[in-house]
């Protein structure tokens, strides 16, 4: 659908214009070269040993018809889903290159399919030349294009989150009735995301808090409670009930702890990911801190460092002109655009948030966990 999308630019302008379509189209070829051209540069990181043990494991519980339990005690690693380690494993039985060759090269694909969901949620928002800045924004941040080499669980994560929070700022404006094709969608993208930590959740809460500030701006706009109310319970039945189990599906899939108990072993994964910590020391400012004690300046410091100057410029100047765009339209803010403006806010301020005001909870929501999603939040937000 995205190759599709590309050429759709009027024939005029592909003939004697500039498009911005087209401008991305050479990007992301030249990003899919790069990653071609370089995957065999990379090395193996620490703790991509065991990701490929535990994919090979959660192959071999399907190969056996399940009778193969390794991967429901492998370490800690079964508190994840496999969806990006048990796909290697497949890969690698028929691909010509080395085990973590061929895991380097299916890693920077990922990544390139987190650049295009980022410039079609940019598109969507303001245009083909906003789909263009954010898919350059995202490429450029060092953070995010040297990890999609081999970082197998934060980078398929982040591309996951991209893909749901494009789908939701698409079922925003056809709420409380969206086509139910869209929401398989949406479930399909949590559902990735979920294969591959149990933080995908909060996607859950993200699409149930937006759907309940439609109904609340509903009932301002109509002072109807009855109507608010009906769609309310139509956008629950026809948005978050098939979402749900669209998303705990294709998580099944790539979960083999969570099918033998599929409530109660996710919720046990996220309480044992809430108190994990990291075992080692911190370097801040000239100091070494305990990881689960780390002045509150820490994650904000990361962030600043690890942003382009250009993208935490844009990032820092977007939400005031977000607002200054809302409040300033005649008629007052448009109820669609201030509520897709605030899930992509809220994708990307939440994790922050939480980081700084409970840094001893950083280790889990920051370092290398929710760093690539939500530096690919900024992107989208900077360039809508």
């Amino acid at each position: 659908m995205a190759a599709i999308d590309f050429i759709r630019a009027p024939a005029r302008r592909r003939r004697f214009g500039f498009s911005w379509d087209m401008a991305t189209l050479v990007l992301v070829l030249g990003t899919i070269g790069l990653v071609i051209g370089t995957f065999h540069d990379y090395g193996v990181t620490w703790d991509e040993d065991v990701h490929n043990w535990y994919g090979v494991f959660v192959m071999d519980y399907y190969l056996s018809w399940f009778k193969d339990s390794r991967s429901l005690t492998w370490l800690n690693l079964y508190n994840y889903g496999a969806a990006f380690d048990m796909t290697a494993a497949f890969i690698n039985k028929v691909s010509p290159f080395g085990t973590y060759e061929t895991r380097h090269l299916l890693n920077g694909f990922v990544g390139v399919v987190g650049i295009i969901g980022a410039w079609k949620t940019g598109r969507f928002m303001a245009g083909p030349r906003a789909g263009f800045i954010s898919a350059l924004l995202l490429l450029t941040i060092p953070n995010y294009y040297g990890q999609m080499f081999n970082n197998p669980k934060d980078i398929p994560f982040a591309v996951a989150g991209i893909w749901s929070v494009y789908y939701m700022v698409r079922i925003l404006p056809a709420l409380p009735r969206p086509p139910l094709g869209l929401v398989a969608k949406l479930g399909t993208a949590v559902g990735f995301s979920l294969g591959v930590r149990v933080g995908g959740l909060l996607f859950f809460c993200y699409m149930g808090l937006f759907g309940l500030l439609y109904c609340a701006w509903r009932l301002a706009e109509t002072r109807r409670p009855g109507l608010a109310l009906g769609e309310l319970v139509q956008g629950t039945l026809r948005v978050l009930v098939p979402m749900v189990v669209v998303a705990y599906a294709v998580m099944m899939v790539f979960w083999p702890w969570a099918q033998q108990a599929p409530i109660d072993h996710p919720l046990r994964a996220l309480a044992f990911f809430s108190h994990e910590t990291f075992p080692f020391d911190t370097l801040f400012a000239g100091r070494y801190f305990p990881a689960t004690d780390l002045p509150w300046e820490y994650l904000p410091t990361h962030v600043v460092l690890a942003l382009p100057e250009l993208t935490l410029l844009l990032a820092v100047v977007a939400i005031p002109v977000a607002l200054l765009e809302q409040f300033g339209r005649q008629g007052g803010p448009d109820r669609t655009r201030s509520l897709q403006y605030g899930v992509i806010a809220f994708a990307v301020l939440y994790p922050s948030a939480i980081g700084t005001s409970a840094p001893s909870i950083v280790p889990t929501l920051d370092d290398v966990r929710f760093i690539g999603h939500r530096l690919r939040g900024r992107t989208a937000y900077v360039s809508a």
